[in-house]
């Protein structure tokens, strides 16, 4: 749009001077401002493109604009085509890489004669984590965040990591009454993020509890040992376990495993 209207400047500059101007010369002048408008618009587009077009510069003004505009196009569209080459070549390499890992660890679990179970297991967990590092951005990679006030950065990490506590009615009220004190407890260690994958054991039967769980992502299956009969419960993003060995002492009455790679906050 910039470019249009200072190509219809210049040539209406021209046409107040008395010299020859691309206005005049295509007989624009005749037509509506709106059609000179799209043309000088027109104009612009084909300076970047291997388009052409009837309108040429007619004068001095004229042509040193348009090599000016060219030359601007083609710096403009060099460092536009040289960012894409260069971001395809980093996916290459990393593409690349992550190939070469996953086949040196199927080659480490060859080798070392690995259950064909586990084997599944490993490498299905691998390729969740990949592509969880891919889609998210990592925290290492964004240094700028080491510039943040050691308190800011704690409310940013337990923001990231412990968001899914508002789920707990006393965790959101006391996020709510006592933030410090949450944010605390994060950085102490008492919270914790545990990652787990399809089939991990969080806890069994008859073990003493020291933890609450509430899940922050995934499915995880409980499974409540009795006397007669086992019932399976299916626990989802949200649900929380164990909430008594916060209070007392506790032993579980089930155990409960991951039915897909999941992620646990864990309350000590």
């Amino acid at each position: 749009h910039i470019l249009a209207s200072l190509w219809y400047v210049i040539g209406d500059f021209g046409k107040a001077i008395g010299e020859q101007n691309w206005i005049d010369v295509g007989s624009f002048d005749q037509e509506s401002v709106g059609y000179r408008y799209v043309t000088s618009l027109h104009w612009s587009l084909t300076q970047f493109t291997p388009a052409s077009m009837d309108v040429q510069p007619h004068n001095t003004t004229e042509r040193t604009f348009a090599v000016m505009v060219l030359v601007f196009g083609l710096v403009l569209f060099s460092s536009f085509v040289s960012s894409i080459t260069n971001s395809m070549t980093q996916l290459r390499s990393l593409s690349d890489n992550q190939s070469k890992q996953f086949w040196l660890l199927r080659r480490y679990l060859s080798q070392r004669q690995i259950s064909k179970q586990l084997t599944f297991r490993v490498l299905r967990y691998a390729e969740y984590a990949c592509k969880e590092q891919q889609d998210l951005v990592d925290e290492s990679r964004v240094w700028i965040l080491n510039l943040l006030s050691d308190k800011l950065r704690g409310e940013l990490s337990y923001e990231v990591s412990f968001s899914c506590l508002m789920q707990h009615p006393l965790f959101d009220h006391a996020s709510t009454i006592a933030c410090a004190t949450m944010h605390e407890l994060s950085r102490t260690g008492a919270l914790n993020l545990q990652s787990l994958a399809k089939g991990d054991v969080l806890f069994h039967a008859g073990s003493r509890s020291t933890q609450m769980h509430i899940v922050d992502c995934g499915v995880l299956r409980y499974t409540k040992i009795g006397h007669y009969e086992n019932s399976d419960t299916e626990v989802g993003t949200g649900d929380w376990l164990a909430e008594p060995a916060l209070w007392t002492h506790w032993l579980h009455l089930g155990q409960i495993y991951a039915g897909s790679e999941s992620k646990v906050v864990t309350i000590e």
